[in-house]
């Protein structure tokens, strides 16, 4: 396991493990890696901590200077809306991607929503989510005219492209679809995940484009 010094305190295995090493054996010490340490602000200083909550407790993000990390919920992340549509193919056709520029941390299950209809009542339609080119997710359909949204907790890491394909197995029929959405929900972040991922003072958890 890797050991990291911060401050002239070494961070080693018993630290990651929950342990607490003798270098924080003073609590004093341990509250001033936290207060001391760049990205902490002075309105970060309200609360000593322990040694034991230091390397094994959940603090709020700006109580670390640490920001948040995303979790699978129904707040809304990102979207990509605007309507697609795919006339009459038997093959699997790209019609939505998002990028995930940013995500902290990695991999982590995010919570995707799109809508799908037919242009013809009870004349199937499908659409499912890829990830980097691959299918990811269930194969979905629609028979009816009226917009139905479809819902799935499904794993990304930084980088991943999240993609929309369609399909339709009738030549005169088209497949049309929209709001391809991300969800997640901001939650709190443990000290030994900014220390393993290097995140102190991230500026950014999220980031995304739309092609």
């Amino acid at each position: 396991m890797s050991i990291r010094m911060i401050d002239g305190i070494v961070i080693d295995a018993d630290t990651l493990d929950g342990e607490q090493p003798a270098a924080f054996e003073d609590a004093g010490v341990a509250a001033g890696l936290i207060g001391d340490h760049a990205g902490v602000g002075d309105a970060h200083h309200d609360k000593t901590s322990d040694a034991a909550e230091i390397v094994s407790g959940v603090f709020p993000p700006a109580q670390l200077g640490i920001n948040k990390k995303y979790v699978i919920s129904d707040e809304l992340l990102h979207s990509h809306d605007a309507e697609v549509s795919l006339l009459g193919s038997q093959e699997w056709t790209l019609k939505k991607t998002i990028t995930l520029n940013t995500l902290f941390p990695s991999p982590v299950t995010l919570r995707i929503k799109f809508d799908l209809r037919t242009d013809t009542e009870l004349k199937l339609v499908h659409a499912r989510i890829y990830k980097n080119g691959e299918t990811h997710g269930a194969d979905e359909d629609a028979e009816s005219v009226s917009y139905q949204t479809y819902s799935a907790d499904l794993e990304f890491e930084q980088g991943d492209t999240l993609e929309l394909w369609l399909r339709s197995f009738t030549a005169d029929i088209t497949a049309f679809a929209r709001n391809l959405r991300i969800y997640g929900i901001a939650t709190q972040i443990t000290l030994l995940e900014a220390l393993t991922e290097n995140k102190l003072g991230l500026a950014d958890v999220f980031g995304a484009v739309n092609s």
